[in-house]
């Protein structure tokens, strides 16, 4: 009887970096792999992270926590209010706007009670 190995590729948000490695390693936070059997991940664009570890596309990456994607499809972060705004990891300008996110309540970025901002400039915080 022969033994036979065959190798599986790492599937999408996992790489294997050392020939004949059995075991496919995660991507670390702040990367992401989208194809499958690679050798390494690669970088959230910068000013951008992925919330953990195995993230598979670029869209896992979003602002950090305190910063605000102002557009779809753009990966530049602006720094949210000090005072009176709430803006978690991934926010953006059309959830703030919508109020609803598809990460769920958590993720949603908000004006605080007793502030208020314009419907136009939504990163204009005012004192009530």
């Amino acid at each position: 009887a022969s033994a036979t190995t065959s190798c599986i590729p790492c599937p999408s948000g996992e790489y294997e970096d050392q020939p004949g490695q059995q075991a496919c390693r995660r991507c670390e936070a702040g990367n992401y792999q989208d194809q499958l059997g690679q050798s390494d991940c690669k970088a959230c664009p910068v000013g951008t992270t992925s919330l953990g570890r195995g993230a598979v596309e670029i869209e896992d990456c979003g602002c950090h926590a305190g910063s605000i994607k102002m557009a779809a499809g753009s990966n530049n972060c602006t720094k949210c209010s000090d005072e009176g705004m709430f803006c978690p990891f991934a926010s953006t300008v059309d959830v703030l706007r919508s109020q609803s996110s598809p990460l769920g309540e958590d993720f949603q970025p908000r004006v605080l009670e007793g502030f208020y901002s314009a419907e136009l400039d939504p990163l204009s915080i005012f004192k009530c």
